[in-house]
């Protein structure tokens, strides 16, 4: 092996057991780079497979109160150590060893691991106290076609790399991706999503009377207005429909 980037420096990290992105939940299968030029489409690799990206999650970094989950993805012959922040969907890239020889690579692993990351990133500090010259930031999103979930992942240049799952359905997907608190709820509800973009949020109550239709302020909504009783929340997404039970107090 050689290590071809190796800037990062932690400080202070430590182990959680938080909740995990979806990002996580799967084994995503690249299916094409699109530069803008040409679309580089998945070639099979010295195994006669398609390459999957395999990660594994390691320790969590304090930055400024928010929390970049650091975890290990192997893709081809390579080795690679990434930061993600869900609050706005960003990929930092901070360590990548490779094999001496890639020979046997495929195709499309080669341009991920030598050009789609380590030539079109710009290298900035998030925080000279726990990472120093991370390179990004690559943006992340997640969209669906039946029960099929894509990963799409743009660097700072605008290619994306496209990844494909089928681990999950659509509802457990939605459930993981998205979080809701608190509830019971007295005043601002909070909404995180992790990738997936919200186009709408409405309430209605138990007789299925729309009651209130909104959309996202800074991923909170302000329902000290709303009388109290119980109500059926749905979120509205690229993906599909959550609908939650939700308690204003």
């Amino acid at each position: 092996m050689k290590t071809i980037l190796n800037i990062f420096c932690v400080l202070y990290f430590f182990s959680v057991n938080a909740q995990i992105s979806p990002i996580l939940d799967y084994t995503w299968t690249i299916q094409q780079i699109d530069t803008g030029s040409q679309i580089i489409n998945a070639d099979l690799n010295q195994f006669g497979e398609y390459d999957t990206l395999s990660i594994n999650p390691s320790v969590v970094i304090l930055d400024n109160m928010v929390f970049y989950e650091l975890v290990d993805i192997f893709f081809g012959d390579c080795k690679m150590l990434f930061s993600f922040n869900d609050n706005n969907s960003e990929l930092f890239y901070h360590l990548d060893s490779c094999l001496l020889s890639d020979d046997n690579s495929s195709q499309i692993a080669s341009y991920f691991n030598e050009i789609f990351i380590m030539q079109n990133t710009n290298a900035i500090t998030i925080d000279n106290e726990f990472v120093s010259f991370a390179n990004g930031p690559l943006v992340y999103s997640f969209s669906s076609i039946g029960d099929i979930i894509y990963l799409n992942i743009t660097n700072t240049i605008g290619e994306v790399a496209t990844f494909y799952a089928s681990n999950l359905s659509q509802d457990e997907f939605l459930n993981e991706a998205i979080t809701i608190y608190p509830n019971p709820v007295s005043n601002v509800l909070n909404i995180k999503n992790a990738g997936i973009e919200i186009e709408n949020v409405k309430i209605y109550d138990v007789n299925g009377r729309l009651v209130k239709e909104v959309a996202l302020d800074h991923n909170q909504i302000d329902l000290s207005q709303l009388p109290k009783g119980i109500y059926i929340l749905s979120i509205e997404t690229a993906v599909g429909i959550l609908r939650e039970k939700l308690i204003k107090n």
